[in-house]
């Protein structure tokens, strides 16, 4: 469509008929396209309407088919699949030209639809637009369907409602802000049966006025520089795309579109940033390449120069740059005069130019970053209080995990609780923040924890969440989001306020190692005692845990039932136990040299599920809890697979990847305990391509899953 010539005075658009009933099929290709009618086989010897790939194949042979043709005016040809636009400055040239096309078309077997030519006239409908010189419309049959359209009852009509009227997004200002409200009505959760009200019902008829009201917009003029003017508004791109015309700015196209969630999160100039690339990616169609002055009210290139924030990602980052910066043809310039993309339509239009005002967008961006702008990583000079806090969650004697936290100062205790139903000490170290700031209202102080995570919270990502909704960038629910949103809230309270990161179990005995030591040593307590601690200034010992014996009668029914597991091993399980140096008691009871009693590897897998538990715990946490009681030396690698069958552990810990040397396929010691797995591909039905296929080595049952594509995700959705 940009194609055609902004000083083209006289159009000709031509129709063929039947157009892909003239292209044949290859014998050969034939049987794919077989149908029965009245119990009899068919099959299309010219390429059917209904394939996908029609159109494509037809345009490409038409194409080609216009290669040898010489126009006798030059007029400008335009060819989309079976409709063509003649665009010449001349009547005269118009029609030789449009003659000169129609015998050539028939020299190679085309067939033109007489009642769809439109000959040599200066106003012709193409591909929904109306076309004159200088400018393009809307076509008033497009508008009138669209005005038609009853409120839509169903997620597809809705569909159907926006895929109309998005076709013609370039003559409505302001569209993705428009849509947003029924483009919510499309997402997967929505339901199927809809009805619209509010702003549902507001953005339908906004959406149909904007259609009535369309302007005409200028053809581009590429002997003439382009004008961008950009704006965010609601995390949406708002832009136009502009030429001097009569000493006015004319517009080309208006171009709009919904940031993806990540850049939505982002501060309002680190917004408009992401709002230039998209504007600057929409327009590359039209501006081909020509000179293009982008405008914008923020200082775009100093952000992508000398900002190093950590809002945005390397390949993020680099995508803007390469996008904006990389573009020779581009030019960024901030406005200082009114920019057209502000007064784009919307609710908030005036409050933004309003406070669109000269600004330093890096201090701006830095702000932005931080729950408020006065918090501070190091200790304030003045206090009312020195607080130190932790979150501990770990097992009592009987392997149940507890969590707990503590509020202290380093000689007693503000307070510190058991956390019923809570199995994280990341939740733990969050409600402790939140005590201390709660607890610290209209006061100066100075908060000290050991968690990089709690630290990273208040200092780093946990605004960025807050803006995002505590969505992650693939619209899932953010971790522990409700104790996010506390501890942001809590932390506006203190009248001034520093939350330090520490060093965590060290040894030292300066004051802040103290404190710290000591707020451990409080939630440790309050966790395993189930207790609520508040004002109480002795230092509390910790309690001891059961004995080992004690323990084992917790996994096994008796010590007799151990003996006879023990002894009931086969010899090479009995060999590594005397490898290691393990030894039998007179009681028949085998010990290492350290009086742990041996568990057979037949219990492992069971005690390393229950170790592992609601918490989630690494390997070597395991294996710390494993050391206390039992030995095995089979019992890290165990471990390792009990912590590899979960799919959150593999999330937050992928940690490096295994190098497996070639070798057999080794014994399986039990059901499901080694599988070999590989795809197959069968003849595609309804989607279906491939066939993932699962057998147990140890008892050769096999399990056979149709799935979609042959990558790891398959894998992991059904393993």
């Amino acid at each position: 469509m940009f194609q055609v010539p902004c000083d083209a005075e006289w159009f000709s658009v031509i129709d063929l008929s039947q157009a892909f009933f003239l292209v044949p099929l290859h014998e050969d290709s034939q049987f794919l396209f077989c149908f029965k009618f009245l119990d009899r086989v068919y099959s299309w010897c010219r390429i059917p309407q209904g394939f996908s790939e029609s159109p494509s194949i037809f345009n490409q042979i038409l194409k080609k088919d216009l290669e040898a043709l010489e126009l006798p005016f030059e007029s400008t040809l335009v060819q989309y699949i079976d409709d063509s636009l003649i665009a010449s400055k001349t009547e005269s040239g118009c029609t030789a030209d449009t003659i000169a096309l129609l015998n050539h078309l028939g020299r190679n077997g085309h067939k033109v639809s007489p009642s769809k030519l439109q000959f040599c006239q200066k106003k012709v409908k193409y591909l929904g637009h109306q076309i004159e010189k200088g400018s393009r419309r809307i076509m008033k049959e497009r508008i009138t369907s669209v005005l038609q359209m009853s409120p839509p009852k169903t997620r597809k009509e809705v569909r159907k409602f926006l895929g109309m009227v998005s076709y013609c997004r370039q003559w409505i200002p302001n569209f993705s802000t428009l849509a947003k409200p029924l483009l919510k009505l499309t997402q997967k959760d929505a339901l199927d049966e809809i009805e619209l009200k509010g702003d549902e019902m507001d953005a339908f008829i906004e959406l149909k006025e904007c259609m009535c009201r369309a302007p005409a917009l200028g053809m581009p003029d590429y002997t003439k520089p382009f004008t961008l003017f950009c704006h965010e508004r609601d995390a949406c791109s708002l832009s136009v795309l502009t030429q001097a015309h009569g000493g006015i700015n004319r517009p080309v196209a208006y171009f709009s579109a919904t940031l993806d969630p990540v850049a939505a999160a982002l501060p309002g100039c680190l917004r408009a940033v992401a709002a230039v690339g998209s504007s600057l990616t929409q327009s590359e169609g039209i501006v081909m390449g020509h000179p293009l002055t982008v405008m914008v009210p923020h200082s775009v290139e100093i952000l992508l120069t000398r900002s190093r924030t950590q809002h945005m990602t390397g390949a993020r980052l680099t995508r803007y740059e390469t996008i904006i910066l990389g573009s020779p043809n581009v030019q960024l310039k901030r406005c200082t005069t009114l920019n057209p993309a502000t007064l784009l339509p919307g609710e908030n239009a005036e409050i933004e130019n309003a406070e669109d005002v000269e600004h330093d967008c890096l201090q701006v961006t830095e702000f932005c970053t931080k729950p408020r702008p006065d918090i501070r990583d190091t200790k304030l000079d003045e206090n009312d209080h020195i607080i130190f806090v932790d979150g501990s969650c770990l097992r009592d004697g009987l392997g149940i995990l507890k969590a707990g936290y503590a509020v202290c100062t380093v000689t007693g205790v503000l307070e510190a609780s058991w956390l019923q139903g809570v199995y994280s000490a990341q939740v733990a170290e969050l409600v402790a923040l939140t005590r201390a700031c709660q607890l610290s209202t209209l006061m100066k102080v100075t908060i000290y924890t050991d968690s990089q995570y709690g630290f990273g919270i208040v200092h780093d990502f946990g605004q960025l969440w807050s803006q995002r909704g505590f969505l992650t960038s693939s619209g899932s629910p953010v971790k522990n989001g409700e104790r996010i949103r506390e501890l942001l809230h809590a932390i506006q309270m203190p009248a001034e306020i520093a939350v330090v990161k520490c060093s965590a179990h060290t040894k030292g005995q300066d004051y802040v190692s103290l404190g710290n030591a000591y707020a451990d040593q409080v939630a440790r307590f309050c966790a395993l005692n189930c207790i609520l601690l508040r004002d109480e200034w002795n230092l509390i010992s910790e309690p001891e845990l059961e004995p080992a014996e004690a323990f084992a009668l917790k996994v096994v029914d008796t010590m007799d039932e151990l003996k006879a597991l023990q002894n009931s091993v086969r010899e090479d399980e009995r060999a590594s136990w005397i490898k290691s140096q393990c030894t039998r008691r007179p009681d028949e009871l085998w010990v290492s040299n350290e009086g742990k009693f041996v568990l057979p590897n037949s219990l492992l897998s069971q005690l390393a599920r229950f170790y592992h538990g609601q918490a989630h715990l690494g390997r070597d946490a395991m294996i710390r809890l494993f050391k206390t009681d039992w030995f095995n030396p089979r019992f890290r690698q165990v471990a390792e697979a009990v912590c590899h069958r979960f799919v959150i552990c593999q999330q937050m810990n992928p940690g490096k990847g295994t190098v497996v040397n070639m070798s057999h396929i080794g014994r399986a010691s039990g059901p499901f305990s080694r599988m070999q797995m590989d795809f197959i591909e069968m003849p595609v039905h309804g989607g279906l391509k491939y066939v993932l296929v699962i057998v147990c080595i140890f008892s050769h049952w096999i399990e056979a899953y149709p799935t979609r594509r042959n990558d790891s995700l398959t894998v992991a959705n059904y393993c």
